[in-house]
């Protein structure tokens, strides 16, 4: 695996540079077309941002889904630039199963310059963290694809990344779950690593799928003291058809 990344990397280097979807020369990843049909969230939950294309509280302050007007979860919102469906679950899973770090990057700064338009000067997140990983999990995958765009957006944004989760038991793949089953695979799965009483953290993932381990992250660290938690994120997945 190291080889074929260090041949990866070196292809790369030499080859003229082209958009990973069409194939048309450019010097980014994705070609300004290509970057411009990539589904983005336009009409979304005020708080989970669940895609949604039309709400039927219109007279609320907020904007909520149906889910959230019920029982609003632990995080306080829920940031994410793309939908997850078609070429962006594409260069998601890529970086994740292929080693495709420049994916990562690339998806990175989509979320970076999402952020630019939510954060406060005055209301920053004390740390950012990440969705942890079982160990037997990291070492079979070799990278914690959360912890990598934590730490990219840490450094971009000047607000320090810490390791304050930790995944204490394996549980199944969460991608074939009802979202019930699914808080009840995490249950008892993390822990927190030290005291974080009345910080306000950002937790970092790559896809928000039904929001189970954005819940219970979030319910442990408010459990735990936080003042405000927020969930950062490469993607959303739209409710089925």
């Amino acid at each position: 695996m190291f080889a074929k990344n260090i041949i990866t990397g070196l292809l790369d280097s030499i080859l003229p540079a082209h958009c990973e979807l069409c194939g048309e020369s450019t010097n980014n990843t994705l070609c300004r077309n290509c970057d411009n049909h990539l589904p983005r969230i336009k009409h979304c939950c005020e708080v989970c941002s669940l895609p949604i294309d039309a709400f039927t509280n219109s007279e609320d302050e907020f904007d909520l889904c149906g889910e959230c007007l019920i029982h609003k979860p632990d995080f306080d919102k829920l940031i994410a630039p793309f939908i997850y469906k078609d070429e962006v679950a594409w260069l998601i899973n890529k970086f994740k199963h292929r080693n495709r770090a420049h994916y990562g990057e690339f998806l990175a700064e989509h979320l970076q310059a999402e952020l630019k338009d939510h954060l406060n000067v005055n209301e920053k997140p004390d740390m950012i963290t990440s969705v942890p990983m079982h160990w037997t999990r990291l070492l079979f995958r070799g990278f914690n694809q959360a912890e990598l765009l934590a730490r990219s957006i840490s450094k971009n944004i000047n607000i320090p990344y810490k390791t304050i989760l930790q995944k204490k038991k394996r549980t199944a793949k969460q991608q074939d779950l009802q979202r019930n089953v699914r808080l009840k695979n995490l249950r008892n799965a993390f822990r927190l690593t030290e005291n974080i009483e009345g910080k306000f953290i950002s937790i970092v993932d790559d896809v928000v799928t039904t929001g189970a381990t954005a819940q219970t992250l979030a319910g442990l660290l408010v459990d735990a003291g936080a003042r405000r938690v927020e969930v950062w994120a490469l993607a959303r997945t739209p409710k089925p058809e």
